[in-house]
This record gives C-alpha cells, sequence and structure tokens, in this order.
C-alpha cells in the first residue's frame, strides 16, 4: 500500500499541482522558445522570476552552511532537500522553464545564467538508456528505435516499481523484527533499495513520456 501509494502520489500530484500553477504561471509555446521570436516576453518573465530564484539559493545555501557549523543536521538536511525540490519541475518536461510547476525551477537559474548546458549535465543519467537504443536507430530507424526506447523504459519501470516494493517490505519486516541493520534478503545487494527503484522508475517515467 505504501509503494502503491507513493507511485500514485510521484506520477499524479506533479501533473495536479502543474494544472493549478499553470493559470498562474502560463506557459510560453516550446516553437517560440526555439525560434526565439518573442525574446521580450522571455527576457521579461526571467527577469521577473530572477531575483526570486537568486534569493532562494543564497536561503539554501545559508542552511546548509549554518548546518554544518553549528552542527545542526535539521538545517543542513532542510537545506538540502530544498536544494533538489526544482528537479521535481522536470516532471512537466514539455512546458518551458518556468511555466507551471516549473517555476519551482527558479532556485535554478543563476545557474542558467552562466550557462543553459549546466542544467543538461544531468542528462548523463540518460547515457545507459542512449548506448541500448541508438543502434536500433542505425540498423532499423528512428521511430523503431522510439519503439524499442519506449518498450525498455516501461520495463525499468516496473522493474523499479517491484524493487522499490520489495525494498519497502523488507525494511517494515526488519522493523518488526528489531532488527538495527538490514542485511538480509534485497539489502544483500543494494544498500539503499527504495533510492535505486525510485531512481529507476523516475528516470523511466520521463524517458517514457519524451
Amino acid at each position: 500500500m505504501f509503494t502503491l501509494a507513493l507511485t500514485f502520489a510521484t506520477l499524479e500530484l506533479p501533473r495536479i499541482l502543474n494544472r493549478v500553477l499553470v493559470a498562474y504561471f502560463g506557459d510560453i509555446p516550446a516553437d517560440v522558445l526555439r525560434r526565439g521570436s518573442e525574446p521580450q516576453s522571455i527576457e521579461t518573465l526571467m527577469n521577473y522570476a530572477r531575483p526570486a530564484g537568486y534569493a532562494s539559493l543564497v536561503v539554501v545555501f545559508v542552511l546548509i552552511v549554518v548546518g554544518f557549523v553549528t552542527e545542526r543536521r535539521i538545517l543542513s538536511s532542510v537545506g538540502s532537500f530544498a536544494f533538489f525540490i526544482p528537479a521535481f519541475g522536470y516532471f512537466a518536461a514539455s512546458m518551458f522553464f518556468l511555466a507551471g510547476i516549473g517555476i519551482i525551477r527558479i532556485m535554478w537559474l543563476p545557474f542558467w545564467d552562466l550557462s543553459p548546458m549546466l542544467l543538461e549535465l544531468g542528462d548523463v543519467a540518460y547515457l545507459p538508456y542512449w548506448i541500448v537504443t541508438y543502434p536500433f536507430t542505425i540498423l532499423v530507424g528512428a521511430h523503431e528505435a522510439y519503439l524499442v526506447g519506449n518498450l525498455l523504459a516501461y520495463l525499468a519501470l516496473a522493474v523499479g516499481l517491484m524493487i522499490f516494493g520489495i525494498g519497502t517490505f523488507t525494511w517494515f519486516y526488519g522493523r518488526l523484527e528489531g532488527k538495527k541493520v538490514f542485511d538480509f534478503w534485497i539489502y544483500k545487494y543494494s544498500r539503499h533499495p527504495q533510492y535505486l527503484g525510485f531512481i529507476m522508475w523516475g528516470h523511466s517515467e520521463r524517458s517514457a513520456s519524451s
């Protein structure tokens, strides 16, 4: 039940939140963004969001540093968690950078100002996916490679859900038995099976929808 509830929250809550926020932070169509045909509109939006983005990033770094200096783990933990909140904005991958739920990515605007390429470094996570699908592009064509890629993405998503479910069940069982260290079942092969499963299904869902 925990796994199912978290799966639902991961897949549906961002969509619901995006529908709410897009009414306040509207979309600049992707084709307009690519052509740069409305640079004034884009720049106006960026200038409007930039102060909040810089301020948010400063607050987060202050929390992290103060937490380490004062040895207050809660402060550094909150700061570290907040730093990665913008990642959830990528669930609206088809949207403009600051549209809808994408507005939570304003904290990363300082990196965007340095170079937009900095925000694409995380795409290295797709390297195994590209290695597998690229030969199909050469052998059978782009469309067939896309279908193969989708199949692999859904397969990885299912495996990720299975790993997360088994990991969660193992964790609850270990807690019920009063064990302090889990070294049995799936924990023999992964120290953090829930994280592994979550990463697999999170990246797979984005691959399948792109």
